[in-house]
């Protein structure tokens, strides 16, 4: 009797293996970076349909989702979202060298499946994990309670503000721009305000789809100040720069890291006892501040991802590379990874580079030197280029 029951717990696990479909999409080192306004996105159902066309989804679930790339300096969250709703998602430094994995544990995933990655990350292949969904339920919102507020700050130099009030129309206007902070998934993003509901809840355009259940804690303004610390003031915490960029109640702050955009909540507390005074230095390209990401430009055009150690002056600068010190005294040897050029050439632009050789390539602007000079990545490559001419550009 054993013995049967082993067969068949072996047949049932070699009928669920053939069950499983791998889908690999190719997508040879794309290199895809983030802007202000949101997540980059690739549309995994419509790369499906184009690189794999005889795959029929109809039917099928998500399992897991590996992504084969590699983070560039600025690092990488990568989320999974169904049907407008992040299920899941991982943050990866620069230096991760393995695939990053993605799952889902729902009995079905609707269209359209979606990655959404913040930061800046060269993709080479997608492979996808599917089976048959054992569920024909549309999927809901999750929603779970907000944790805790901090306590009241006791910082009689930042006094409290007033306590949010709610009316039969809640603290928002329809249409208006908000942070959400998930409980679930921790992705924290732009959202626009829908409505209102009897419940005290809030339904918001969020990651590409329209969910109710947002608790009033969980939602940020975009606008004003608690106490001394006001959106879109720039701080300096850990030797880092950060920006205020929401006020979520309870003396809570949304905070996004200047150089990397990444994301964050803490309380007042918290980040009066962490934040430093610092003034950043304004170079031709673009304000530093310590511990801000750069690339540094060798003489030889070679791009080396690099952190700002010391400031002096704009032409005495200290930067540290893999441990090691190195005094800049020319600000075009430092690129900035955020921002535009005054000709209109902004970070993550996909745009022509002409060469001397006469050929013409197609490449990402990945840093800025001045208006006159970039980095630049090539398509296909895995490899950036310094000391790059603006006037050999175009769109």
């Amino acid at each position: 009797m054993k013995f049967f029951l082993i067969l068949g717990l072996i047949f049932a696990s070699l009928f669920a293996q053939a069950s499983e479909i791998n889908v690999t999409l190719n997508f040879n080192n794309l290199l895809l970076t983030s802007q202000d306004s949101g997540a980059a996105l690739i549309d995994l159902t419509k790369e499906i349909a184009k690189q794999s066309p005889k795959t029929d989804i109809t039917g099928l679930r998500i399992r897991s989702v590996s992504i084969n790339g590699k983070p560039q300096f600025l690092g990488a969250t990568l989320i999974l979202l169904v049907a407008g709703q992040a299920i899941d998602s991982i943050t990866l430094e620069s230096a991760d060298k393995q695939p990053a994995l993605l799952k889902t544990e729902i009995p079905n995933t609707p269209t359209p499946w979606i990655l959404g990655l913040r930061g800046q990350m060269s993709f080479q292949q997608i492979t996808l994990t599917l089976d048959k969904q054992t569920s024909n339920e549309p999927l809901k919102p999750i929603t779970v309670e907000p944790p805790p507020a901090p306590p009241a700050p006791t910082d009689p130099n930042l006094p409290n503000p007033p306590l949010p009030t709610t009316s039969v129309t809640g603290d928002f206007a329809a249409g208006e721009r908000v942070i959400a902070v998930s409980s679930t998934s921790g992705v924290i993003d732009y959202a626009n305000i829908v409505s209102f509901e009897a419940n005290n809840t809030y339904t918001i355009n969020y990651l590409g789809g329209t969910y109710g259940g947002w608790g009033r804690s969980q939602l940020a303004k975009i606008t004003g100040c608690n106490g001394k610390l006001c959106v879109s003031q720039t701080l300096y915490r850990h030797n880092e720069s950060i920006m205020v960029i929401g006020l979520l109640p309870g003396d809570r702050f949304v905070l996004e890291k200047t150089f990397t955009r990444e994301r964050f909540v803490l309380g007042k507390n918290d980040l009066m006892a962490s934040i430093k005074p610092g003034v950043p230095v304004q170079t031709p390209h673009g304000r530093l501040g310590i511990g801000q990401k750069v690339l540094y430009v060798g003489q030889d055009n070679s791009v080396t991802a690099a952190e700002v150690s010391r400031i002096t002056s704009e032409k005495n600068i200290d930067i540290k590379i893999n441990g090691h010190l190195l005094n800049i005294t020319s600000p075009q040897a430092l690129a900035v990874t955020n921002g535009c050029t005054a000709n209109g050439f902004c970070i993550g632009d996909i745009v022509y580079a002409s060469s001397s050789d006469g050929q013409d390539y197609q490449v990402t602007v990945a840093g800025i030197q001045s208006n006159d000079f970039i980095v630049v990545y090539f398509e296909g490559k895995d490899g950036m280029v310094g000391n790059w001419p603006t006037d050999s550009l175009s769109k």
